[in-house]
């Protein structure tokens, strides 16, 4: 017999979005048995969950509407201490996440990692690029010619495994290779609207334009915490 809670003894990440559907995919994954953990940049960032007063206002409805546990949480997903912070909040009350959904999606995986810098890369994270994606040139083409190929809004990502093995890989939206479990060292958003204000609609300069914004002391931070086991997110 199929059980009518198959996530039951799972965390669910869920964010906003634009479109309003934040409650309803929240609401959902609770009635199928997991615990929910809704999202906003404030307190009283609800919007996306339907337009109620507040996040918690949100949590203790979807609680009710799912018969499920709720955690509220909040803060700037493109700020990495508040990235840590969350995280830890949700593994301290749940102890694990399993399944994030909608905007947590890209920002998460790349929190930190632009900033003033650019230049090359340098340690074990150059090695690897060198062993993996061909050396640093042939990395960039790459990586510029799959973030031109997404079709509308989405990510080009880096991901890295435990063992420092570097792959790209394209999501569309804001999917992340993080849903499927695996860790993301560095990526970049190609929706227009990370870009249209300075480039309007060529993407390939927007591309060619955004390493000199990498923060690689960031990325090496992220590949050696990737080695360690101890990146989260």
């Amino acid at each position: 017999m199929v059980s009518e809670r198959p996530l039951t003894g799972k965390v669910a990440w869920v964010t906003g979005s634009s479109r309003g559907l934040g409650r309803v995919i929240a609401t959902h994954l609770g009635t199928l048995g997991a615990s929910v953990v809704i999202h906003g940049t404030t307190p009283t960032s609800s919007r996306a969950f339907g337009e109620a007063d507040s996040l918690a206002s949100v949590a203790e409805a979807v609680a009710a509407e799912s018969d499920s546990e709720v955690l509220m949480v909040h803060g700037d997903l493109t700020d990495p201490a508040a990235v840590d912070r969350i995280v830890s909040e949700i593994r301290a009350r749940f102890g694990q996440i399993d399944i994030l959904v909608n905007n947590a999606g890209g920002d998460i995986g790349v929190a930190g990692t632009m900033g003033p810098g650019g230049g090359k890369p340098s340690g074990d994270v150059a090695a690897a690029i060198d062993r993996d994606l061909g050396g640093l040139e042939k990395f960039q083409n790459d990586f510029n010619a799959a973030g031109g190929r997404v079709f509308g809004s989405g990510w080009v990502f880096v991901t890295v495994g435990r063992d420092g093995k570097l792959a790209l890989e394209t999501k569309p939206n804001q999917d992340t290779p993080i849903m499927e479990g695996k860790r993301v060292l560095m990526g970049n958003d190609v929706w227009e609207h990370a870009y249209y204000l300075h480039y309007q609609n060529r993407r390939p300069d927007y591309l060619k334009a955004w390493w000199n914004v990498v923060n690689w002391n960031k990325v090496a931070e992220r590949y050696a915490a990737a080695k360690a086991g101890t990146l989260e997110v």
